[in-house]
């Protein structure tokens, strides 16, 4: 469900059966499977965001929190627990999580295959413009005519999967 949602798919009938696994209910639904409404994004990843002045105010905010602190009567546990809790709740105010959603491809039929050949095509370029050796260049366009061909074939795809 949180997938059809997330990719903006038009939803309806929506029936929570009674049953129940674990703490999940199933929900039944019908989808309407236009491609042109179909919005794809890349699934978001939590993280937290670090800028330079970040490690600063994390020291500042410690420095303050340990003057406050105790910790000389904790035991081992005590003091380990302390300051993982001081550490975290300093972290939250100073780099707080954040949502960060890709940014779509521009060309969602590239794949593994097509962006590994696409880096092996890069270091003969590079060597064949610094040398001017015939055999890199040679290499560079046996390289270049794959890399099409299989840009080709992936477009071709990917195109297939919509019709």
């Amino acid at each position: 469900m949180d997938l059809v949602l997330s990719c903006g798919v038009p939803v309806f009938n929506v029936e929570v059966c009674d049953a129940v696994f674990s703490d999940h209910a199933p929900v039944l639904f019908d989808i309407s499977l236009n491609c042109h409404t179909i919005r794809l994004c890349a699934s978001a990843r939590i993280c937290r965001i670090i800028k330079p002045f970040t490690a600063a105010q994390f020291s500042t905010a410690f420095d303050i929190a340990m003057e406050m602190e105790t910790l000389s009567t904790y035991q081992n546990t005590e003091l380990t627990s302390s300051f993982l809790s001081i550490c975290k709740n300093i972290l939250d105010t100073v780099a707080p999580f954040k949502s960060m959603r890709p940014k779509p491809k521009s060309e969602p039929w590239l794949n593994d295959k097509t962006l590994l050949l696409d880096v092996s095509a890069d270091r003969p370029s590079a060597n064949g413009k610094k040398t001017s050796c015939r055999c890199h260049m040679i290499f560079l366009k046996k390289v270049g005519r794959r890399l099409s061909k299989l840009r080709r074939i992936s477009l071709r795809c990917y195109l297939e999967k919509f019709t």
